[in-house]
């Protein structure tokens, strides 16, 4: 039985590689059969080995990418490298004990990996394109749709044709056979070349804040526009695979069938987005909703692959579609966690389907650095000079053809279907892979320096849009506009929308045909809005604010804070602190046993002068330390009961835990829980990196000063260092 379900999985792989993750898992659910047929042997060695396979690839690929990220190169080149490092032609191959024939051996003559592992690999794929289909902002994309439609398309076209020649000089010069340009080999070298990586242009847009700057958003579109131009180019070579002879006529229906097919799925998609919106939203569970919007993807690539196209052009047109929807960034924020565990997967398997050999061989490196020549000079040249008939100067115009030179995750994925289908050998795939790692190499560096500069790019600037309005909120501090920010995405969810954090401090939410986003820091809150959606903005923000109040008022009546605060001071409940210096006093300078002020600010700007001077602080930092001071004084008295006060504070501009200790013989009024004098000062400041001291700390204090005892000896100290002798040998 089992050696049955091996030849028919072999038999998919030579005919094209279509079997899909449905039949994987349906191989795997015969599992029980295998065994009853007596193969539980070699099924049990596989899935083991699997299992094992998984884990290494997880971790090397994770290691890898952080690595690349680290010298400030994109993650997916480390996870290629990793997948070459521990691949069947490198350290996977080498045998140890228990694996005789090394971790990822060799699985056949004509495929390097094995069939379940491929399968993974091909989900990964699907869940990118799915994701990528997803991000696609379509009202900006239909704004910038002219320049990007025309810069895609000559970047499309001219880097077809130069991928398609050297196709063609490959097969002649290598292979010694004669190919047309219409030949699939031939196809497949142009339409490799053809990809834009998205992710790895947004990324870099997206760190130097110029995603909705007009070079940002024409790459972008133009980006969008090649991957569309590009899937449809590869549904047609697919197609061609399956002709019984290659004509421009049977081009021409292979390409007009495939384009007809995406246009119906992708034009009934968008059509009827909301109301598939609608009906996955009855379920009322944001994680079922992700569930079934995945299942949807699956089952629209596998009807894709069904009718001769790639499964991937299946998943991202039904990206596409959710992109139009409300539900786009909940999907996005749901499966980011099965994002990051497929996708470097993905990306790594790539890896390991490289032969080394073949990869430092003359005819590899030498086709390879020309593919990388004209890949390079068919994109930066497509693009940038049509940008320059789209009102984009010089430097505008170079920014857009750079931003679009970098290949990536579609020309890998379109490399790796080729190489499953048998349209190219491994030699071809070696020389994609070496390709689309160079050009993504090359351009980040570039981009980031010539983002460095504010020069403009467009011969006529643009006016801005009048309907767009930016409203501004100032934070009173950070821990209320931690509050406040809380409760803003709160009333955006309650209010139907979906809250999704872009990147750190950007949120885009989204209900409906309504997107707003809102910026966030300790100091400010920003929203960016149409028009009509400003009173909106206020209304809501208001509501937060009052809603804020009410729950000031409603605790202020419910906590009796005299009383909280006379049981800090109860002996009996105290905890005694198990550190050796429980003030944490290792200077003299700060005690005192002379302070003069007369009033609870100046005492406290006596305190925080001292600290000043001892631990070398500058003014600003002072100044900080008394505002976050005063603040807390003005929320609620530290002044206690038995002539206590305690001051305190947690702070970002300090880096470690600060006690200062003052004696004002005369008492000041500083509106202690018992209404007498305070004597005895104690002010501590926290990092707020170290939170965890707070409560500990201060609450030690508390104890230790609710000892008559040690409160007269404080008292009773004639002189700094006498008092500076008592608390540092404080046990």
């Amino acid at each position: 039985m089992f050696q049955c379900l091996q030849r028919i999985g072999d038999r998919c792989l030579q005919r094209g590689g279509r079997l899909s993750v449905l039949a994987a898992v349906f191989l795997l659910m015969m599992v029980p059969s295998a065994l009853a047929s007596g193969g539980d042997s070699d099924m049990m060695h596989r899935i083991n080995l699997l299992v094992i396979q998984l884990g290494v690839i997880v971790l090397t690929a994770w290691g890898g990418g952080r690595l690349f990220e680290r010298w400030q190169l994109p993650s997916v080149l480390g996870e290629i490298v990793a997948g070459m490092l521990i691949g069947p032609f490198c350290l996977g191959g080498l045998s140890f004990f228990g694996f005789p024939h090394g971790l990822f051996p060799v699985a056949g003559p004509d495929f390097p990996v094995t069939i379940e592992l491929y399968a993974i690999a091909t989900l990964a794929s699907i869940l990118l394109l799915f994701f990528i289909g997803l991000e696609t902002d379509m009202e900006k994309f239909i704004q910038f749709s002219v320049p990007g439609f025309v810069i895609g398309f000559f970047g499309v076209a001219i880097s077809f044709v130069l991928g398609d020649l050297v196709g063609m000089w490959y097969a002649s010069s290598v292979l010694g056979e004669s190919r047309g340009f219409f030949d699939p080999l031939s196809m497949f070298f142009g339409v490799i070349s053809t990809a834009t990586s998205v992710g790895i242009s947004a990324r870099i847009l997206s760190d130097k804040h110029k995603m909705n700057s007009p070079e940002g958003v024409t790459i972008l579109s133009a980006a969008v526009i090649d991957d569309i131009l590009g899937l449809v180019i590869l549904a047609t070579v697919v197609g061609m695979t399956q002709a019984d002879h290659v004509s421009l006529k049977s081009v021409a229906w292979t390409a007009g069938r495939s384009i007809g097919i995406w246009i119906v799925f992708t034009g009934l998609g968008l059509t009827f987005a909301h109301q598939i919106s609608r009906v996955l939203k009855k379920s009322h569970d944001n994680i079922s909703i992700t569930l079934m919007s995945l299942a949807l993807a699956l089952i629209l690539a596998g009807i894709f692959e069904k009718s001769g196209l790639a499964m991937i052009i299946g998943a991202y047109t039904m990206g596409l579609t959710l992109s139009k929807t409300d539900l786009t960034y909940m999907i996005q924020e749901r499966m980011h966690v099965m994002q990051r565990f497929f996708v470097p997967i993905f990306f790594c398997v790539m890896g390991m389907m490289i032969d080394l050999k073949l990869l430092f061989s003359g005819p590899v490196l030498m086709f390879g650095g020309i593919y990388i020549v004209l890949a390079v000079v068919g994109k930066f040249i497509g693009c940038s000079v049509p940008a320059l008939f789209c009102n984009f100067n010089r430097r505008g115009a170079t920014l857009i053809g750079m931003g679009m030179v970098p290949r990536g995750e579609v020309a890998l994925i379109v490399a790796g279907i080729g190489l499953s289908k048998g349209i190219i050998d491994d030699q071809s795939f070696s020389i994609a892979v070496i390709m689309t790692f160079f050009t993504t190499l090359m351009v980040p560096p570039i981009l980031n320096k010539m983002f460095e500069s504010n020069e403009p790019v467009l011969r006529k600037q643009l006016e801005p849009p009048g309907d767009t309005v930016k409203l501004h909120f100032d934070m009173p501090n950070p821990d209320t506009a931690e509050f406040i920010h809380r409760k803003v995405l709160d009333s955006f969810r309650s209010e139907g929308f979906h809250a999704y954090r872009q990147r750190h401090g950007v949120y885009f939410m989204r209900r409906n045909t309504v997107f707003i986003t809102m910026t966030y820091s300790r100091r400010h809150m920003d929203f960016y809005c149409l028009k009509e959606d400003e009173s909106f903005i206020y209304t809501m923000f208001y509501e937060v604010i009052a809603e804020l109040e009410r729950f000031r008022s409603t605790l202020k009546e419910f906590t009796d804070s005299p009383a909280i605060g006379r049981k800090m001071f109860a002996p009996k409940n105290g905890r005694v602190s198990s550190e050796k210096n429980l003030f944490g006093i290792t200077y003299p300078g700060s005690v005192s046993t002379r302070l003069q002020g007369q009033t609870k600010v100046e005492v406290i700007d006596q305190l925080i002068r001292m600290a000043g001077r001892t631990y070398n602080l500058s003014q600003a930092v002072q100044e900080d330390i008394r505002a976050n001071v005063l603040e807390r004084e003005a929320a609620m008295s530290t002044a206690m009961q038995d002539g206590i006060a305690l001051p305190h504070a947690k702070l970002e501009c300090i880096d470690r835990s600060i006690v200062c200790v003052g004696v004002h013989h005369e008492g000041i009024d500083a509106q202690a829980l018992d209404g007498q004098p305070s004597h005895i000062f104690v002010l501590l400041l926290i990092p707020k990196a170290r939170q965890e001291d707070y409560l500990h700390r201060l609450s030690g204090i508390s104890h230790f000063l609710s000892q008559p005892e040690n409160r007269q000896k404080i008292l009773k100290a004639t002189s700094d260092a006498g008092l500076f002798e008592f608390l540092n040998q404080i046990e």
